[in-house]
Parts: C-alpha cells; structure tokens; sequence
C-alpha cells in the first residue's frame, strides 16, 4: 500500500472485502442473478470480486463478460477511466482486521477498475486511489446515493435511484429533482420506468430501446399524480427527530419497517447529528 499526496492510499482492491453502500442499485441485472459483489451467494458460487481478481483466466473473461452484456454502464466507465484516469477518490473505512477495509463509496469506480484488470488479463494493476474514513461519516449514504444518480449509466439506473430516494424518505418528484439537480419530468419519467415489465426495463438498461418508445408502452398513471389523500404525509423535523432517536419497539407499527438504518443515517445527516448505529450493516 502505497502513500500518496494529500493523505490518500493507492489501495489494492483486494484488501476491500466489504461494502456499506447498496450493491445492489450499482449493478441490479447483476444482483437480479444472484451475484454478490463481496461474497458468494447460493444462487452463484463465485462474487463478482473472486471472479475478477481470480488467476484464472476463464474466470476472469467470465466476469468481463457479464459485465459486456449486463451491466454497460460500469463498461463505459471502465473505458473513460482507461482514457483519463481516476478523477475521484473512493472511500474505504478500515475493519477490524489489519489490513482490511470496507467500501463506504466508489463501488462503480472498483467494478469499472477490476474490469480493466480482468480484462488486461491482469496486467494493469488492481488498485485504486482511496480515501481512509477512519469514523463513521454522517454524509456517508448520501454520498453513495447521489454517486449513483450522478453516474447517470443507463435510465434505469437514474430510475432505481430515484424511487430508492422516494420509497426510504417519502421524497416526492418534486423534492427528488431539487434535491439531484433534474427536472421534475425527467424524473416522473425515469420513475414510470420501473412499472415497465422486467424484460422492457431491461432493453432500457443495455440501450436496446430508447426512453421514449419504452414510455408508450406504460399503462398506467404516475403515483405522484394521484392525489394527497393516497400520499403518505412527509415527516415533520420534528418527527425525523423522533424517529430517529426512538427504540424501534417504540415506533408506531405502520413507520417502524422504513426506518431502517440507512434511513436513520441520513436522518442524522439532516438533523446535524453524529451517526449512531443501533447495529452494523454490511451489504452484499
């Protein structure tokens, strides 16, 4: 492990061996399959992380593969990041483990960098420029969730972003593209998306369908068009307050499952607070 300027690492990404950031949003036709980015699942024998950084060859033209045809936009990354380089960072938290560390966010940037290493045959180097959070940081799921949305690898993506925002924080469309920076009808658009059948969605994904032609077929109307009455009502600062400083027994029974620990983490964003974990949450 090489030190760098400005207090960063050059970090093998084999010493990565865990993730605190949703996996799952970073590559979801992956992790529709069964694929765990860290770890082995009983649907696959291998995670995508054995796969890439595997000394065999097969395996490691196996993931180059599934990434080529499943998950594009982690490609097209890979290939601008051959061009210009790392222009960010990723942030890893160490473990308890000499040695070994947890991605906080970056996950696209590793996957993008394992593809250049499996696909060089290993010949490029497996290594990323980090940050080292020593502490639990307030801004850290927030900066996961908006690396996603900022990423913009398919329309699909921006989609499952979007409604991850609007189902864990009772965002509206409205509220989603103040807080990202879009409009509001490209968001009620990417939004409309994931009601398309699975099959459709993904022809979006890999860019086999454009935005538009799949939107035709939509059948059915826009949750945000429905009116107040069938919206839950968002939360007051002072309910957040209370929500997230309340034993999850003393929660009312219709919240108690969206308060989840992510949420809370972003509810001590918002309040000003430092995190505190009720438990540690690793993710696949």
């Amino acid at each position: 492990m090489k030190k760098t300027e400005r207090m960063y690492v050059e970090l093998d990404l084999a010493s990565i061996v865990g993730a605190k950031e949703n996996l799952r949003d970073t590559v979801p036709w992956l992790s529709q399959l069964g694929y765990g980015m860290f770890h082995n699942t009983k649907d696959k024998p291998m995670s995508l992380v054995s796969m890439a950084l595997s000394d065999d060859a097969q395996e490691q033209a196996g993931f180059v593969a599934l990434i080529d045809e499943k998950e594009p936009g982690i490609k097209e990354l890979a290939d601008n990041m051959t061009t210009t380089g790392q222009l960010e960072p990723i942030r890893v938290r160490p473990t308890d483990q000499k040695g070994e560390y947890d991605l906080v966010f970056g996950a696209r940037r590793m996957l993008a960098r394992m593809y250049i290493y499996a696909k060089s045959a290993g010949k490029v180097p497996a290594r990323l420029t980090a940050e080292i959070a020593e502490h639990d940081g307030r801004d850290a799921l927030y900066a996961s969730i908006s690396e996603n949305i900022r990423a913009e690898p398919s329309p699909i993506d921006d989609a499952r972003s979007y409604d991850r925002l609007k189902k864990s924080f009772n965002m509206t469309a409205g509220e989603i593209a103040d807080a990202t920076g879009k409009g509001v009808k490209a968001v009620r658009t990417r939004l409309k998306l994931l009601r398309l059948p699975k099959e459709l969605q993904e022809k979006v994904h890999l860019g086999k369908i454009g935005v538009e032609r799949a939107i035709k077929h939509f059948d059915g109307k826009d949750q945000d068009d429905q009116t107040d009455k069938d919206r839950r009502k968002a939360p007051s600062l002072a309910e957040i307050r209370r929500y997230y400083s309340a034993p999850q027994d003393d929660l009312p029974d219709e919240i108690r499952p969206l308060i989840t620990e992510e949420v809370r983490q972003l509810f001590a964003y918002w309040l000003g607070l430092q995190y505190e974990p009720c438990h540690e949450e690793q993710v696949v």
